[in-house]
């Protein structure tokens, strides 16, 4: 039989001494996620931090800018004007963000600890929004239109959606859409 001699201070330590060592090093690695999270997604300088936190084990973090979550590159972002509306669900602590702009995430879904967060989201959401309304298109049916002012500048983000069986290559759908939008910006400025 052979007889294995472990030394070092690791052998010196009980069972329950590495486990609470093991548990304090995940703390360890939590509390820090954040410090490099500005240089991970790419913020901008002017970029402010709002709130920070955690969701279905993995960091979010709410800017004046932008939703990030897991914290891992530029990906991992949805801006508020991309965003149609969140949901928060009080009996099951998830918040829902529905996207709204092509190439944005569609539906995500995250469990949260506390509504603190997700009432951040709904306000900054909110807040991106300057326009829903439906517009005649010159006999070409209504179209719902979207404006979302981008956080951070002067830009608008525009959705147009067509009436279903409306074609946007359509004889004419087209200048009707820049006519109506071309008004909605007229009506803009001057509010």
């Amino acid at each position: 039989m052979a007889t294995l001699t472990v030394a070092g201070r690791l052998a010196r330590q009980t069972f329950g001494q590495r486990l609470l060592r093991g548990f304090y090093s995940k703390i360890h690695q939590r509390s820090n996620v954040f410090l490099n999270a500005r240089e991970l997604v790419g913020l901008l300088p002017t970029e402010r931090i709002l709130a920070r936190g955690w969701a279905d084990a993995k960091p979010v973090m709410v800017t004046d800018r932008a939703f990030y979550w897991g914290l891992r590159t530029a990906s991992t972002r949805i801006g508020w004007e991309q965003i149609a509306r969140s949901h928060w669900d009080q009996e099951s602590s998830t918040l829902t963000i529905l996207g709204l702009l092509p190439g944005a995430p569609t539906k995500l879904t995250f469990s949260l600890g506390s509504p603190e967060l997700a009432t951040l989201v709904a306000d900054r959401v909110a807040a991106s929004h300057v326009l829903h309304t439906r517009v005649d298109l010159d006999g070409h049916g209504q179209a719902l239109v979207v404006a979302r002012r981008k956080p951070g500048t002067d830009d608008l983000v525009w959705l147009v959606s067509l009436a279903d069986g409306t074609s946007p290559h359509a004889p004419g759908v087209s200048a009707a859409v820049d006519r109506a939008l071309a008004e909605l910006c007229r009506e803009i400025r001057t509010s």
